[in-house]
């Protein structure tokens, strides 16, 4: 049975654990002790607090830039601490089945082990080498409401011990070189909770679209298109335009939504969409056209939007289905066509960009893109809706 040697407890804290070899160490301690071993990403970070830390927490900030990628610098890294933070509030409290992995942490010498137990050396923080992100939400949600059961969740750690700072830099290069990171559509299509996505699938199910799980859709399968760029067009449906900074991130329907009314309502807009463009999505007709693009998907949904039961979700002004019919009638969804004996595209700065000497119209993003061809195919009158319903001559 593993016992503490009192010899060692001068040296450091006890951790209990098991030594996986000589370099690694399995433990596991409660979020509470995590904030008191690990170094604080948040106050490394900060220019102002910094300076007036211990030395060891401003050595321990030095090293940590070496080895890990700053939010500060990272934006996305940024975002995602407060969406990791909210996730795992949400898992300790029950209300998610979540789940999160072990942190990896480094210190550049050997720690003592001896009979199911590692001595952490008083003074010494842990930085972390892999789960930064999760470290940075922990401290995040620790700082701002202690309770209890955050306090107590125990949280797996596999600290890295007497190897220098090369090799913890190393693995900063190694794991984000040779990882593989998944997909939108792979991640999207192992999703089970969030209510967007299985409202599009629900929907595509009963509309008879296909849906990709790679980055564009395949050529020649029966794909009609991407379930990333579907999901969008059912995002920008329910919540309308605010949908085109939406991406990947989960979009939480309002407590009092109508779940069923709102998927009925949803199909119905879509089946009235895809009745008119079918042919477009099919075959050949894909790389001519632009509709299975998710730039036009999401103005198509926000198009659909205008049609919704629930007021609170609706923007106005409020449609019927035969106006949503109406509206995309005569829109030309081809990437180019020839009036007057010369090349035209209809989507010319509303989409993408042609070029010219090839020939080709390439599509653009939502965020660049999308409330442009919205606004095409909301005002048939504009110049931009009146643009993408020039027919071929």
């Amino acid at each position: 049975m593993s016992e503490i040697n009192p010899a060692l407890l001068a040296k450091g804290q006890p951790l209990a654990g098991s030594a996986l070899d000589e370099h690694r160490f399995l433990t596991h301690m409660p979020v509470a002790q995590v904030v008191q071993l690990f170094l604080n990403p948040l106050v490394a970070e900060n220019a102002k607090q910094l300076p007036m830390q211990p030395l060891e927490v401003q050595e321990a900030a030095a090293d940590r830039e070496v080895i890990q990628r700053l939010a500060k610098a990272t934006k996305a890294k940024r975002d995602n601490v407060t969406s990791y933070a909210a996730y795992i509030l949400r898992t300790i409290k029950g209300e998610l089945n979540g789940s999160m992995p072990a942190i990896d942490a480094w210190v550049e010498n050997q720690l003592p082990c001896e009979t199911g137990y590692a001595y952490l050396p008083f003074r010494t923080k842990l930085i972390a080498l892999d789960g930064d992100t999760q470290l940075m939400a922990l401290f995040k949600n620790y700082e701002a409401t202690p309770f209890p059961e955050l306090a107590e969740y125990q949280v797996p750690v596999v600290i890295h011990h007497n190897r220098d700072r090369d090799w913890a830099r190393q693995q900063l290069a190694d794991r984000n070189l040779l990882g593989v990171k998944m997909t939108q559509g792979m991640a999207l299509q192992r999703d089970t909770r969030d209510p967007v996505t299985q409202i599009a699938r629900q929907v595509a199910n009963k509309v008879g679209l296909v849906l990709g799980h790679g980055r564009q859709v395949a050529k020649n399968s029966d794909e009609n298109v991407t379930l990333s760029a579907w999901r969008q067009a059912i995002a920008a449906t329910i919540v309308g335009r605010g949908a085109a900074q939406l991406g990947t991130k989960t979009l939480e329907l309002p407590l009092n939504a109508d779940t069923h009314q709102l998927e009925d309502d949803v199909t119905a807009a879509w089946t009235i969409i895809i009745d008119s463009i079918r042919p477009t999505l099919e075959g050949e007709a894909r790389t001519t056209a632009v509709t299975s693009s998710p730039t036009v998907l999401f103005a198509l949904g926000v198009l659909a939007n205008h049609t919704l039961s629930d007021s609170l979700l609706r923007s106005e002004p409020h449609w019927s289905l035969f106006e949503l019919r109406a509206a995309i009638a005569d829109v030309n969804w081809s990437r180019r066509v020839i009036v007057s004996n010369e090349d035209f595209y209809p989507w010319e700065g509303i989409t993408g960009k042609p070029n010219r000497e090839k020939g080709t119209f390439s599509v653009g993003g939502v965020k660049e893109y999308g409330y442009a061809a919205a606004e095409a195919l909301e005002n048939p009158t504009s110049g931009r809706g009146k643009q993408v319903r020039t027919r071929a001559q």
